[in-house]
């Protein structure tokens, strides 16, 4: 089972890899790394420097700062991440810092954005994806007020918008409210970073890409305060590896499993760091639901993915059924006669699963028991029966077999008769 999942999970990526590699996953955001540079900046200035890419300053808004944290121009300046959290977010690394007015409580947005590189397709699904970190190797919590805070939060709703116009404060407002990383999902990585993956339905009239946090004091949790000047709080969030690309979730392959076996799909979605927090249905064109399944029968499959955007249908496969059940092979005649021709007899196990306990039992006519043996590498019954040669005759013959497929055991017992000759 494990062997027949690796490669199923094998196929997924082989895909993937040929529809990137074909030109079909298309990201529809440029510069998605924060990579390509127009001027290498004196400090971790963002507007004007990086490509493609303009932020809250640039409208005249007072709002948070955005830092170009880590850059190919100075890899090792201030703010940078650590080596081994560098290894997922790569080169061109983000800062969006929204703040808090605390005196009159006013939130100060931060936000960055970009025009499409291509125009989205009406009512098409697509998906939108970013890795995220927490910046709290630059906090001096010395230095903080004494509030009820979390030590990252994140946007796993909505953390863009999508406008036919260049932004304003009123075609981002509102955003939705952070939540807490530990509540986000099963997108967490390695390192102190996590995938946050949505989906969207295009209206087709798109043209700039807007990504931005505020602020939310949501039942009193104050995310991390990266810094405090007694009239304003500002919370950080590090950015990198953006994608817009169309939703396109794929089963893979033919494939061949047992009867009434489990088989999990998930992976095959895995590309996609959908949140936890969102409805996902799955449902097959048998009725079926859940990415996890049993099949009864051989055929044709496809599965329809409801979301909260909208819904997608995978491609077909193919099921081959099999009963998964060990094949026993029997001669059904021997003769022990020294000649070094068929003067045993055993059975030949063609393995499918894991054995556990095996018995292999020979009887006479009367219900005697003649032969056993306990182990399949047993050299076989000699036809011989307290120390003297059995009678020529019919003989009956018993294998037993306790195999383990996955955490299930299961107990197969297979009868038949050999016939002895002399």
């Amino acid at each position: 089972m494990i062997a027949r999942l690796m490669k199923f999970q094998a196929s997924v990526l082989l895909l993937l890899g040929a529809q990137l590699l074909f030109g079909q996953v298309v990201n529809h955001l440029p510069n998605p790394g924060f990579e390509e540079f127009i001027l290498c900046p004196d400090s971790n200035q963002f507007d004007g420097y990086i490509s493609d890419w303009l932020s809250t300053a640039q409208l005249g808004i007072d709002g948070g700062s955005i830092g170009w944290y880590h850059h190919n121009c100075n890899p090792s300046a201030f703010g940078s991440p650590p080596d081994a959290l560098r290894q997922i977010l790569i080169d061109g690394v983000i800062r969006v810092r929204p703040g808090l007015q605390t005196i009159s409580n006013i939130e100060l947005p931060g936000f960055i954005y970009a025009q499409l590189t291509a125009p989205l397709q009406r009512d098409s699904l697509y998906y939108f994806e970013y890795t995220s970190s927490s910046n709290s190797w630059l906090v001096d919590d010395s230095e903080l007020p004494d509030l009820p805070r979390d030590n990252w939060c994140i946007s796993p709703d909505r953390g863009f918008v999508l406008t036919v116009d260049p932004p304003t404060l009123d075609t981002i407002n509102p955003l939705k409210p952070y939540a807490r990383v530990q509540e986000f999902g099963r997108s967490q990585l390695e390192s102190g970073a996590v995938r946050l993956g949505q989906c969207y339905r295009a209206t087709g009239t798109e043209k700039y890409f807007v990504y931005g946090q505020f602020f939310g004091p949501a039942d009193d949790v104050f995310c991390l305060v990266n810094q405090f000047d007694g009239q304003h709080l500002q919370f950080s969030e590090i950015l990198d590896n953006f994608k817009l690309e169309k939703f396109e979730p794929e089963l893979c392959c033919d494939i061949s499993v047992c009867n009434e076996e489990a088989v999990d799909f998930a992976p095959s979605f895995a590309y996609y760091a959908i949140p936890a927090s969102q409805q996902t249905d799955y449902i097959w064109n048998d009725g079926v639901t859940g990415a996890q399944r049993t099949f009864t029968e051989s055929g044709q499959y496809y599965l329809t993915i409801h979301l909260d955007c909208g819904t997608k249908r995978t491609n077909t496969i193919a099921v081959n059924l099999d009963d998964c059940l060990d094949e026993i092979f029997m001669p059904n005649v021997f003769s022990p006669n020294g000649d070094g021709l068929n003067d045993y007899v055993r059975p030949q196990l063609n393995n499918k699963n894991e054995l556990v306990a095996f018995e292999f039992a020979i009887f006479d006519r009367w219900g005697n028991r003649v032969y056993l043996a306990t182990t399949p590498d047993d050299p076989g019954w000699d036809g011989n029966f307290r120390q003297k040669s059995a009678d020529a005759g019919v003989y009956l013959w018993s294998v037993s077999l306790v195999t383990q497929r996955g955490d299930e055991q299961k107990e197969q017992i297979t009868t038949g008769d050999v016939l002895l000759i002399r």
